[in-house]
């Protein structure tokens, strides 16, 4: 399976079992983006002092990111003062409303590179309101498939290749 890992995403503990190992294949940045004013400032921005909240474009219930912004949110509750006002699926319609001026969210930095590099998009507050993630490829431990072990040793070649040693083991990390 590949996915976006975080702490928050709290419904992957069970890939953290002793029968999973994973490749973090890249880490990346999630980050709080704004449309920029005509001087390049952020339109929306984090942390908000004015008493009106700030429009939030999020992700809904069923998307993996969601926990993401929440626990960003909870971390934050007193400077990040929001209101929703669009929830969505995918990054590629949060990506579409911020670019519209209709509030600011949060998006993994490597996809919207073109966007920060061309400034239709920019940051919407400091390093505070952003969380690094990582990209990770997870396959059961006992998967004995011929093809497999190449493709995955191909795969882990500079990557960080981590077999789970324990229940919490998300942080240890051998080669093999």
């Amino acid at each position: 399976m590949l996915c976006y890992w975080h702490p928050a995403l709290s419904f992957l503990a069970p890939l953290a079992q002793k029968t999973f190992d994973y490749i973090t294949l890249a880490r990346d940045e999630f980050v709080p983006l704004s449309k920029p004013d005509a001087n390049g400032a952020p339109v929306f921005r984090l942390p908000n002092t004015e008493k009106s909240r700030v429009p939030l474009i999020s992700y809904g219930s069923a998307s993996v990111l969601r926990p993401m912004v929440d626990d960003l949110l909870s971390t934050h509750a007193g400077a990040a003062k929001t209101l929703l006002v669009s929830q969505n699926a995918l990054s590629s319609s949060v990506k579409a409303l911020i670019l519209e001026g209709f509030g600011l969210g949060w998006l993994p930095a490597r996809f919207c590179i073109a966007e920060l590099e061309s400034g239709t998009l920019v940051p919407a507050g400091d390093g505070r309101y952003a969380t690094d993630i990582e990209i990770r490829l997870y396959r059961r431990r006992d998967n004995d498939k011929p093809m497999l072990q190449p493709f995955w040793d191909r795969l882990g070649d500079g990557a960080d290749v981590n077999r789970q040693t324990d229940s919490a083991a998300n942080t240890n990390t051998a080669r093999h």
